[in-house]
């Protein structure tokens, strides 16, 4: 089946986003765990690190499952300070064959990032990945 690429939407979508952290790095014996009380109020619009920020999670799927994922950050103190219009990928992690889930992907994050975070012509400066545009962060009451 095709690989997707969306946006996850509510609480429970975004602790899975997380925590998939977790699932890419299981394997390694010395590793960092996600922190979900940090990093859940940067999805929900909480914390105090969006503020001038704009923040987007995308995961790619595939059969429901969750494949990669990467966090799109758009600093807009960052690009009036400097005068760039910069887009930053962050927290990016996928399963690859050296995990035994995709063989077809790229054997480090960093190669499958090469090939996933390419400048749209959309959307100049920012990733590929980001295929829709929509408010974010999202109103308290999702």
């Amino acid at each position: 089946m095709a690989i997707t690429i969306d946006t996850p939407q509510g609480v429970d979508a975004w602790t899975e986003f997380v925590t998939f952290h977790d699932t890419v790095y299981a394997q390694r014996a010395a590793r960092w765990t996600s922190f979900l009380p940090l990093e859940l109020p940067i999805l929900t619009g909480e914390s105090p690190f969006v503020r001038g920020r704009r923040v987007r999670p995308f995961w790619a799927r595939e059969n429901r499952r969750t494949v990669a994922r990467v966090l799109a950050v758009i600093d807009e103190r960052y690009q009036k300070h400097w005068n760039e219009k910069l887009g930053m990928a962050n927290g990016i992690d996928v399963l690859t064959s050296t995990t035994g889930h995709r063989s077809d992907l790229p054997r480090t994050p960093n190669a499958a990032s090469i090939q996933l975070l390419r400048p749209g012509p959309s959307c100049p400066g920012l990733p590929s990945l980001i295929v829709r545009r929509a408010p974010w962060p999202p109103s308290k009451s999702t």
